[in-house]
């Protein structure tokens, strides 16, 4: 249920600050459809990125399989907003 979501945890339409590979922080808003992203505003979770930012905890580092093949690291450093979160204080 949206409801049990941590608020530290990023779901679509989180917005999220994250680091690729130590590289400087990135804003994003995670949606729903590639079709309705806005470059360097939103990450659709139906990318490589955006797929494992999903479901990840504030603080979490993964590692991120490249479209190469290759493996990076990603780091989620905030869940600046989260819907769900908002719909509890509402």
């Amino acid at each position: 249920m949206p409801d049990d979501v941590a608020p530290e945890v990023a779901t679509g339409n989180s917005r999220i600050v994250f680091s690729l590979d130590g590289r400087p922080d990135e804003t994003r808003v995670l949606i729903h459809s590639e079709g309705h992203a806005t470059t360097g505003l939103s990450l659709s979770v139906t990318t490589l990125l955006g797929a494992t930012l999903l479901g990840l905890h504030s603080g979490q580092e993964v590692p991120l399989l490249r479209a190469d093949g290759s493996l990076g690291q990603v780091l989620l450093r905030e869940v600046a907003y989260q819907p769900e979160a908002q719909r509890d204080n509402a």
